[in-house]
């Protein structure tokens, strides 16, 4: 066994270690503590019970306990040690240990070479999938957020009235393309550090966007169609999360409000018969417990669970709930419906004459001295460096048709894949994703498998992704690919590298004219795959929305003191990545409800 292929043999070896580790620990400590109990449930109270420590629950829950007691309830345990590495990206997204997996129904129009049915991949530890996603700190556009407060009427949700917000919470580091937006769209007093990522390659990519007509431009302040640099949630090369920032510094503080129970399954929200939420049921460890909060309950469990959770508690469709025998708190329809994401489509390219400072190639000789630099007192080398570099944003012909001609819709992302091998050959690829696509799915509730005493998630969910349903989804598809084409053949900086593009057709295309429309449509067919920005299955809407699950303060319809507050509640996806606009949901619901609650001294009051 050679020293490269020694190395990437142990990461998924001690993803399961750890795993294992973190969660024996913890269950040792739960028999401790619970022992006197004389195995009831020891009934406790706060202020707040947030359920869910992904990117949303762990903001919500940190900022909260700066005033208030609150509970977190986390089904899994701490991330691994290799969740904290850039270079481990890809291996710890997948791994069982530390992931929800979602089958999917067999879908149609997407992932046919592979059988049509999908595998989702959500964060089963704390700080949920940012902790094992690609680091990327994007915003989206200004138009996404406009969009929501036209859509609910609450001018509050416009991108003027969150910028205070994204501010309040950020600590921006780095380059911008225009460093005159910088005091007006950034802020180096929040608690998150955000970078940008300005590897070498990013100029060159610059410049190939200029070649195509393209403007550059900053990818957050005030997005703009253009090519752009990614900005990454990375300091001294390992991940920063919404758990590393707001909860893991103070959970074991003397003076903390905030109470964190990992491991802790919630089945049910509490709700009594004036339809007031007041608490959950959850299984720590397998161990039946009850929980009671003064003031409210926030669902932050993500895209999948947060509608599982509401249907078992008995909101939602009333004919599901009658069928899984459920009562029926609140009838609304839309919890479940309008599964949103990105799906994508990857083109591989042989690079020919790579020039490597711009792509990152770890020979076998140097194993030993990058690995002792990445575990230096500065972290840095090879080993901090991921797959994904810049990326492009893009308004079709469909959405200027819809006369949206700044609200883009495509994005391109470069990816550079760093490689341990001493392969000959050498690629690179670029993803083309569709951003604001029409079509909508579902995340159904399994009452088959509820009635036989089923309590996971993965078994209660029906995934139907339902991507290019629309046909305007697929057109749009097809001008990315041939603009990301155009740009890595005919541009002088990638034409340099004699790049060109690995004409390797699913078995369903190769008879058909390669580059045509009819070729691409069939490609998109075969291969489409998905981002990891879930979305939409607790919209947020008017009362008119006959498919609005929460209101514009994220309250849910029917029910008092209770909220859900993740990605869940976005009408859809933002155009770019979905962890900064979840962390800006979480920052405007905390500083809402300490207006609504006051604070006086060591006593909280209904406001």
């Amino acid at each position: 066994m050679n020293l490269t292929t020694f190395v990437t043999a142990s990461i998924a070896l001690t993803i399961q270690k750890y795993a294992d580790k973190y969660r024996e620990k913890d269950l040792n400590l739960t028999l401790q503590e619970l022992e006197e109990d004389m195995s009831l449930p020891n009934i406790k109270s706060f202020d707040f019970i947030v359920v869910g420590g992904g990117a949303a629950g762990c903001l919500l829950a940190g900022r909260l306990s700066e005033h208030f007691t609150v509970l977190l309830l986390e089904s899994g345990g701490d991330p691994v040690p290799a969740t904290y590495n850039p270079f481990h990206n890809r291996d710890v997204a997948s791994h069982p240990a530390i992931n929800y997996l979602y089958p999917s129904i067999r879908q149609a129009n997407f992932a046919q070479e592979s059988g049509g049915v999908v595998i989702s991949d959500t964060g089963r530890m704390l700080g949920g999938t940012w902790s094992h996603n690609s680091f990327v700190y994007n915003r989206g556009s200004p138009h996404d957020y406009d969009h929501f407060a036209n859509l609910t009427g609450d001018g509050s949700w416009s991108y003027r009235k969150l910028l205070q917000h994204f501010k309040t919470i950020e600590n921006f580091h780095g380059r911008l393309l225009n460093e005159g937006q910088r005091n007006k769209y950034y802020s180096n007093t929040g608690p998150l550090h955000v970078e940008t990522d300005w590897f070498p390659l990013v100029d060159a990519w610059l410049r190939s966007g200029e070649e195509v007509g393209f403007n550059i431009g900053d990818p957050n302040g005030h997005q703009r169609e253009g090519f752009s640099p990614q900005v990454k949630s990375i300091k001294n090369g390992e991940r920063v999360s919404t758990y590393t920032t707001f909860v893991k510094p103070i959970e074991s503080t003397r003076n903390s409000k905030l109470k964190l129970l990992r491991y802790s399954d919630v089945q049910t929200i509490l709700i009594d018969s004036n339809n007031r939420a007041y608490g959950v049921t959850y299984l720590r460890h397998g161990i039946p417990q009850i929980a009671h909060a003064a003031k409210e309950v926030l669902i932050c469990a993500g895209t999948f669970s947060s509608p599982l959770l509401l249907h078992r508690s008995g909101i939602g469709p009333k004919e599901v709930l009658t069928k899984a025998g459920i009562p029926i708190k609140k009838d609304l329809p839309g919890v479940g419906q309008n599964f949103r994401n990105h799906p994508e489509l990857s083109l591989v390219f042989n690079i020919g004459q790579p020039d490597w400072k711009l792509f990152s190639r770890l020979e076998e000789s140097q194993v030993e001295k990058e690995l002792n630099l990445y575990q230096g007192k500065e972290r840095g080398g090879f080993f901090t460096e991921m797959d994904f570099s810049p990326q492009a944003f893009i308004v079709s012909r469909v959405a200027k048709s819809r006369g949206e001609s700044t609200w883009s819709d495509i994005r391109l992302m470069l990816n550079r894949h760093p490689s341990l091998d001493g392969a000959t050959s050498w690629t690179s690829s670029l993803g083309i994703s569709l951003t604001r696509g029409q079509s909508a799915g579902e995340i159904g509730f399994n009452t088959t498998a509820f009635l036989a005493g089923e309590v996971d998630d993965v078994k209660l969910a029906l995934v139907d992704h339902r991507q290019f349903t629309v046909k305007d989804d697929v057109d749009v598809m097809i001008e990315g690919i041939k603009l990301g084409l155009r740009v890595m053949e005919e541009t002088s900086t990638v034409r340099g590298m004699n790049m060109s593009w690995r004409y390797d057709p699913p078995a369903a295309c190769g008879n058909l004219v390669p580059r045509s429309d009819a070729y691409w449509r069939c490609a998109i067919t075969e291969r489409a795959h998905l981002a990891h920005h879930f979305a939409g299955t607790c919209k947020m809407g008017r009362d008119s929305d006959p498919l609005a699950v929460v209101d514009a303060k994220l309250r849910v319809r029917g029910i008092q003191n209770l909220r859900v507050v993740d990605a869940s509640i976005m009408p859809r996806p933002n155009n770019a990545n979905t962890a900064a606009p979840v962390m800006v949901i979480s920052e405007k619901t905390v500083q809402e409800l300490r207006t609504m609650y006051l604070v006086r001294g060591d006593e909280t009051t209904l406001a």
